[in-house]
């Protein structure tokens, strides 16, 4: 079992953006925050087809899902927005900067990504929800009761001094270590919350809650969800709909029929 230090450092490397992609040209005073991100004649090529996002604006603090006939396509504008991959053509933007122009640690403290099969860590399984930050376990554990992880820890002998191995199978399901991976990215703060099939693996009350709480969430930070299944109750502000040709579209308001239901 590594100690805390070392799974911290351990920790960081696997979630960094590669740091390589950022100029840095641009120095922000502050942290990021929640803006307009913007798509200007951006072409990717993607699984032998084009991805072409062009003239869109992605509206700041709200809830916006990215969806496509084949996810191949979602996923790659997430994860242009998250910073993994510049687009061959074009620019991403956050306001008026060209993300890539943005100094890396600035970019990395304010875009959090949550993976559809998100990874747990050698530690306590406080120290999994706080990145290894005491100071933070009280806002942890307050997103915890809210996303409804509190009965399950009451269960474990030692709580949330309980230790895990490296994946956490061992101890918890996929539905649960997908919800200690929303606790550890919300109590970060990040202004951009990049979340990849968020309901995947989830059961119907444990997607509700997540649901209920994004849509609380919103009002703090951006965010955006891939994947075809959202509960009943979620509404999403805006629809960034790619269709089989790889052509995006922004849809506002969009009518509950344009969603999957969990």
């Amino acid at each position: 079992m590594a100690s805390a230090e070392v799974a911290k450092e351990e920790v960081l490397e696997l979630i960094n953006i590669p740091e390589a992609k950022f100029s840095g040209k641009v120095k922000l005073d502050e942290r990021l925050k929640s803006d307009v991100i913007s798509f200007d004649g951006v072409k990717m090529p993607v699984a032998s087809k084009l991805l072409s996002l062009d003239d869109i604006a992605l509206p700041e603090k709200s809830l916006i899902q990215v969806t496509s006939d084949s996810l191949y396509f979602a996923s790659e504008a997430l994860s242009m927005m998250v910073g993994l991959e510049p687009p061959t053509e074009g620019e991403v933007r956050i306001g008026e900067h060209n993300i890539y122009d943005l100094e890396y640690d600035t970019y990395r403290d304010g875009v959090v990504l949550v993976s559809a099969w998100p990874n747990l860590f050698s530690g306590t399984l406080l120290e999994n929800m706080t990145m290894f930050t005491p100071e933070l376990e009280a806002d942890a554990m307050q997103m915890a009761d809210r996303l409804g992880l509190t009965a399950t820890l009451a269960q474990l002998p030692s709580g949330y001094q309980t230790r895990i191995d490296e994946s956490g199978t061992e101890t918890f399901n996929k539905g649960t270590i997908k919800l200690i991976a929303l606790v550890r990215s919300l109590v970060q703060d990040p202004a951009f919350l990049m979340l990849e099939q968020p309901f995947l693996s989830l059961d119907i009350p444990s997607a509700e809650l997540v649901a209920q709480v994004l849509q609380e969430e919103k009002h703090q930070r951006s965010i955006f969800a891939t994947g075809y299944l959202s509960p009943q109750s979620l509404q999403y502000d805006h629809i960034l709909r790619i269709d089989a040709t790889g052509e995006g579209k922004l849809l506002t308001n969009p009518a509950m029929n344009e969603q999957g239901n969990v």
